[in-house]
């Protein structure tokens, strides 16, 4: 498993706790297990429905809106992104494996991450296909969105060029923005990017911290978004050069 990936614990609106896993001896399986008492233990729910992916997971994240766990999934081998919901309120699985994109070639740092707007579209950010540049290749960071249940895939999020891109994090902002977290591992250079509500992503940034971790695979944590005062803030943990 790559990274620092989200399984909870996710609380239900009825009190119970849950978690998102992968097995423990085949990690082609996502499982999610619950429990009742309120965290003493727990078990696996609606096994029989459980998604079976392909390939091993290499990412995973989540993202609970209201009873719903939306789960995205980035597969070994393939380099392919997954994406699965789970009701907590029925304790079912929804939707099993839809596809969202297969990359023309594999990343070798996959990273993905997931949110929901307000209106119920879905996005996720992940690990796309390379670009070959001067008989070199580089990573590169897509994203992708679900709009009545649509999917749109491969939007370049970072700057190309011939330096790798990798990471990813979301956080949703005000006004439904989401605010992508990448980095620019070849010099490792943290980047935060917004998409708005109406799809546009806005103009690519300075960075905002220009010695970043460079060792750690996903050295930026997940993110918070809160209120204060009349302003919705974002913030954004991650591990910085010092702590090398």
């Amino acid at each position: 498993m790559y990274g620092n990936p989200h399984h909870g614990p996710f609380q239900s609106s009825g009190g119970n706790y849950y978690g998102v896993f992968l097995d423990s001896t085949d990690t082609s399986l996502v499982e999610v297990h619950k429990a009742t008492d309120p965290t003493a233990s727990f078990s696996e729910a609606d096994s029989a429905d459980k998604p079976n992916l392909t390939n091993l997971v290499d990412a995973m994240n989540c993202h609970q809106e209201g009873d719903v766990l939306h789960i995205v999934t980035q597969e070994t081998t393939t380099g392919r992104v997954g994406y699965h919901t789970f009701n907590m309120a029925t304790d079912q699985w929804a939707i099993i494996n839809a596809a969202v994109a297969t990359p023309a070639t594999v990343p070798p740092n996959p990273a993905c991450d997931i949110s929901v707007r307000s209106d119920g579209d879905v996005i996720i950010l992940y690990a796309g296909a390379a670009d070959a540049i001067t008989m070199s290749s580089y990573d590169r960071v897509k994203y992708a969105r679900r709009e009545a249940a649509v999917w749109t895939v491969n939007v370049a999020v970072d700057n190309a060029g011939s330096v790798e891109w990798t990471d990813a994090r979301i956080v949703r902002g005000s006004s439904d923005r989401m605010h992508f977290f990448f980095r620019e591992h070849t010099n490792d250079d943290a980047y935060q990017r917004c998409l708005t509500s109406a799809n546009a992503l806005e103009a690519f940034p300075a960075s905002f911290d220009a010695a970043i971790h460079g060792t750690l695979k996903l050295p930026c944590m997940h993110g918070v978004s809160l209120v204060s005062g009349a302003a919705t803030k974002v913030r954004m943990p991650y591990a910085d050069s010092t702590l090398q």
